[in-house]
């Protein structure tokens, strides 16, 4: 539970500098600019959603994720309802990372 809280406060301090794209057409756009550092899938995110972001992580090799947080976790510390979000910068990415797969 400490681990969620963490994430959460670490993606509202992304949201807050800006280097988070929330989103499909954003997440898309930044995954495809190749401006993404990680992807992450909200559990509750559709199976077309996912099917979709997992090829295209692994075509542009962007790590992706899918920590166990819900759109509405997700709104609650961003203030944006979204399935899918990337993060933008690479301090940022790899300690959301190394959070979520300990």
């Amino acid at each position: 539970m400490q681990e969620k809280q963490q994430l959460l406060s670490l993606l509202g301090l992304c949201r807050k500098a800006g280097l988070v794209s929330f989103g499909h057409d954003a997440a898309k756009k930044a995954v495809r600019g190749r401006k993404a550092r990680l992807c992450l899938l909200c559990e509750n995110a559709s199976d077309r959603l996912k099917e979709e972001f997992r090829r295209l992580a692994a075509e542009e090799k962007i790590p992706l994720l899918e920590p166990a947080l819900s759109s509405d976790d997700l709104k609650q510390a961003t203030q944006y309802s979204a399935a899918v979000c990337t993060i933008d910068n690479p301090g940022f990415a790899k300690k959301i990372q190394a959070l979520i797969q300990q």
